[in-house]
């Protein structure tokens, strides 16, 4: 009853993250049909393009079989012999289609899984070991559904070779004399056309599978809306953990601004709301660098470790603003501010000599 529930509640489509997890684990389309279907038509293909060499060879070889069959003793040694060196041309003579069919196999495969290795999928599940989920599989709806095909498979095969017989016994070489090749060309003929019965009835087979099959893995990939908001915030990070950073990373960042202050040329102020120190080392700086800026609290924290420091305090509202929205910490001042900034700078080196002064013996 739960899980019916379960299964109801999934309204929401499968995630890229889902799809792709249930293609790791194996849990994808496929049918098992679909790879028949594709060995078959290798072979068909195969045989139509070698028909003409592969009939002559299997003709001659009856031939001289046929032909020379008086001439061999007839005993154990000859029996073997001919049946091992028979075995062997026939091997050779159908081992291009064999080949064919394996790979048309791989093929097929391959297309149902994107050509995708599944990894999970050789991973021991304790799961398949319990007796209720073999109960469901043997007596469930799965169970019913692989009869039905099962069925079908067999009826198509039946209905092929049945209809095929009646057809092929209607062939001349059944009531005339033919000539002897005429026999290999007879049995490539009845061959690709069985072939081509069953390409027909096979692949209706598989497409109704493989569609039932995509149909049921998309149903059973379902998501609940729990489970959208869960992957959701596992890919984006908790909210609390995310704000947590933040706030961790801005404590960090303040430390680095104040910490930098005391080595600023000027503080340019608001008076109140803004603050923005300021450094420019001519032999090092391309241009005046911002090494701390911050409104209203921090502001007031930038000029108070400004002034312990003796640092320049200078009162410019249009400066300030300007070097607050504009101007990045850590960074040299836009090329928009030039002007403005080179006219505090001058005036700061000419009303504090005394202070750079200082700085410079203390430097040296």
């Amino acid at each position: 009853m739960a899980e019916e529930q379960d299964k109801s509640s999934k309204t929401e489509q499968p995630s890229v993250k889902r799809l792709d997890e249930a293609r790791k684990s194996g849990n994808f389309a496929r049918a098992e049909e679909v790879q028949v279907v594709f060995g078959l038509m290798a072979a068909f293909i195969v045989l139509f393009f070698y028909a003409k060499n592969l009939g002559s060879s299997m003709a001659m070889n009856m031939q001289g079989i046929l032909s020379n069959l008086g001439e061999f003793p007839f005993n154990r040694t000859m029996v073997i012999t001919t049946g091992r060196d028979g075995l062997a041309a026939m091997l050779f003579l159908i081992s291009p289609v064999c080949a064919a069919g394996v790979f048309a196999g791989i093929l097929g495969g391959g297309l149902q899984s994107g050509f995708r290795l599944s990894p999970k999928a050789l991973k021991f599940k304790g799961k398949k070991l319990n007796p209720i989920n073999g109960i469901k599989e043997k007596y469930g709806k799965q169970a019913y559904v692989k009869f039905c095909l099962d069925l079908l498979k067999l009826l198509a095969i039946g209905g092929v070779i049945t209809y095929s017989i009646f057809r092929v016994i209607q062939h001349p070489i059944f009531y005339t004399r033919i000539e002897i090749l005429d026999i290999g060309r007879f049995l490539l003929e009845a061959t690709l056309y069985i072939l081509a019965l069953l390409i027909l009835a096979m692949g209706l087979i598989a497409l109704i599978h493989f569609l039932y099959q995509k149909q049921k893995v998309h149903k059973d990939l379902m998501m609940t809306r729990q489970e959208v908001k869960d992957e959701t915030k596992q890919q984006e990070g908790d909210h609390t953990v995310k704000s947590a950073r933040r706030q961790l990373a801005h404590r960090l960042m303040e430390r680095q601004m104040f910490a930098a202050i005391p080595g600023a040329d000027v503080v340019v102020t608001n008076p109140t709301h803004y603050a923005v120190a300021l450094r420019y080392n001519r032999s090092v700086d391309s241009a005046p660098m911002v090494l701390a800026k911050g409104r209203n609290l921090i502001a007031q924290n930038i000029k108070r470790i400004a002034r312990e420091h003796g640092v320049p305090i200078i009162e410019n509202k249009p400066a300030a603003q300007a070097l607050y929205k504009i101007g990045q910490t850590g960074k040299p001042i836009p090329p928009q501010v030039f002007k403005i900034v080179a006219e505090v700078l001058a005036y700061v080196y000419r009303t504090h000599r005394n202070f750079f002064a200082q700085r410079k013996r203390t430097l040296k």
